[in-house]
């Protein structure tokens, strides 16, 4: 995902570019394909560099971690603390500033911010609710799921 920034490289401080992003299916990596991506990303020239912001939407095939099928999650990946330096300021990583002709590559960076925002045990919509592991659980396995609090009269000595 590479876009033209030329024109931030000499314009006055606060300056934004407004550009949208709507693409279909794309491998970020060797292992990480989404279904699409969707967003707004505005950049702003600041004294030193330009500062990426947005919301992108997206979607990647997971492992639900209950039932161990995979399902499609949808993802809502907020584009924050990402700054690109102007050719010619010094940053210890190459990859995070501007080319001399003014482009840059948001691939590495949404790649990492989309693995961030996925959870660690995705559960498909089917399988969040009691109904959704009653069909992974036999009823007469299902006791252990129901917490049977002790009522109050009990609780409070009555």
């Amino acid at each position: 995902m590479r876009f033209r920034l030329h024109k931030l490289i000499f314009a006055p401080v606060g300056t934004r570019q407004v550009e949208q992003l709507d693409r279909g299916p794309t491998w970020l990596d060797d292992e990480l394909h989404v279904s699409y991506l969707r967003g707004e990303i505005t950049f702003t020239r600041t004294n030193d560099r330009v500062l990426v912001e947005g919301v992108i939407e997206t979607a990647i095939q997971a492992q639900c971690a209950r039932s161990l099928e995979m399902f499609e999650l949808p993802l809502r990946v907020p584009l924050e603390d990402v700054a690109f330096f102007l050719p010619g300021q010094y940053t210890p990583d190459p990859d995070r500033r501007l080319r001399e002709d003014g482009r840059i590559d948001l691939t590495e960076t949404l790649r990492q911010h989309i693995i961030m925002a996925t959870p660690i045990n995705p559960v498909s919509p089917a399988y969040r609710d009691e109904a959704g592991l009653s069909q992974l659980i036999d009823h007469q396995d299902a006791d252990w799921l129901h917490v049977k609090w002790a009522s109050e009269d009990r609780a409070n000595g009555e």
